[in-house]
């Protein structure tokens, strides 16, 4: 799928993430590289065009100073209600606090912000074994260890199993399956 919305997103994301960096120890991987295979996952699975140029744009309120207002004068109401669903806007709060909020919103998310998200933890996942099997110590790099991250994942597989379509999720199993041995 290839629309000119979804080349607007790619575009905006790359703008607001031009500066920023994949916690990869070993390699500086430019951060547009996580929307964008956010965005191709969502395509592999068959969301249409709005949950895809929300998964591109899923992070942009969250990490750059764009706002939602913003997001939704560009891309609608939609686009900006599912990128609000998985973001966390409130960093005052510890990483504990702020991961149990995203736990409960995202049990109430729409089904569509749930597959954003899991999309998003895959490529997470994804990231931390190759920088593991790279020589990285990217536990390092994260705000909390390997079994903090192992929780919150696991925690994350129960609300992803109740509502998303099973290759998704079978997907999501096999990459925490993964991520534990490593």
């Amino acid at each position: 799928m290839y629309t000119d919305k979804i080349e607007r997103a790619v575009e905006l994301a790359a703008i607001c993430h031009r500066n920023q960096y994949r916690k990869n120890p070993k390699r500086k991987i430019p951060y547009i590289s996580h929307p964008i295979a956010v965005g191709l996952m969502l395509i592999k699975y068959g969301y249409p065009e709005e949950v895809v140029t929300a998964g591109i744009l899923h992070d942009v309120v969250e990490d750059t100073a764009l706002s939602l207002n913003e997001l939704e004068e560009e891309f609608g109401i939609e686009v900006a209600s599912l990128v609000e669903e998985v973001s966390e806007l409130d960093k005052s709060l510890s990483w504990e606090r702020r991961k149990n909020r995203y736990f409960e919103r995202l049990k109430g998310a729409s089904r569509e912000a749930k597959a954003i998200s899991c999309c998003d933890k895959i490529h997470n996942m994804r990231s931390i074994i190759r920088s593991v099997e790279e020589g990285g110590n990217i536990w390092k790099k994260l705000k909390r260890g390997k079994e903090a991250q192992l929780d919150k994942f696991r925690q994350l597989l129960i609300i992803y199993e109740e509502s998303l379509n099973s290759a998704m999720v079978e997907a999501y199993k096999s990459v925490l399956k993964r991520l534990k041995m490593v």
